[in-house]
């Protein structure tokens, strides 16, 4: 922490997920309630007690636990913005099934999405169809770069919009060097 964004409190133990009960409010606020259960990004995500702006405050359904709450609210929006800004329908690729990986496979699935999983080795393939990938690569495998060089000339929602300009582009000997069409198409 070096204080980018203002002063910071030292010491400070950083997270930034946080959910709870509102406890107090402000005369001013009008979007939340004592008792309404909410959520945040801030820093110091591991106190008892933080003070928000009303305007970065999420109201958080009694249906969804505090445990799996904290957890949409950074990696969720994170991986939750590029396919909502995009549209749902369009081909999305998720490089690495970690933490991120995991939440961006299954909501760009749940949004539509025709998801492909590029991820180091086939480890996690099982978990990534699970999740809602319709196809999972292996990166360390030097094949699997030849096979998807390939893969802009299929027939797929966006092939007649960029078509000639992503054949053999995408990847060439083990590295990404383009991104086909662009993200427009």
């Amino acid at each position: 922490m070096r204080g980018e964004w203002g002063g910071v409190a030292y010491p400070l133990t950083v997270g930034y997920e946080i959910v709870g009960v509102v406890t107090e409010v402000g005369a001013e606020v009008t979007k939340h309630a004592v008792g309404d259960r909410v959520g945040t990004i801030t820093q110091g995500g591991y106190s008892t007690h933080v003070v928000v702006d009303e305007d970065f405050v999420l109201r958080v359904p009694s249906s969804i636990p505090y445990e799996k709450a904290a957890p949409l609210l950074g990696a969720g929006i994170t991986t939750y913005s590029p396919p909502a800004h995009w549209k749902a329908g369009l081909r999305v690729a998720v490089v690495g099934m970690g933490g991120l990986g995991h939440m961006a496979v299954k909501i760009a699935a749940a949004m539509g999405a025709e998801v492909t999983v590029l991820s180091q080795t086939l480890g996690k393939k099982d978990d990534g169809l699970a999740f809602g990938a319709t196809d999972y690569h292996a990166t360390g495998d030097p094949a699997t770069f030849e096979a998807l060089a390939g893969a802009g000339r299929r027939a797929g929602p966006r092939a007649g919009r960029c078509g000639a300009r992503a054949r053999g582009r995408v990847v060439r000997g083990g590295r990404v060097r383009g991104a086909g069409c662009g993200a427009r198409g």
